[in-house]
């Protein structure tokens, strides 16, 4: 589960967070950036828009 601190998160993503997006990307496609927000698990929809 995100808590609301790990969801505000600012700054550089991490490695992993970087690793994690690819890989969410790769199987999901580039073009629903809200879905793959959401299903990445990684920091709120707004960063990853």
């Amino acid at each position: 589960m995100v808590t609301v601190r790990e969801e505000m998160r600012k700054g550089p993503w991490t490695k992993q967070e970087d690793m994690q997006l690819v890989c969410t990307v790769r199987l999901f496609g580039d073009r629903r950036w809200d879905f793959i927000a959401q299903v990445s698990g990684l920091r709120g929809w707004r960063t990853a828009t």
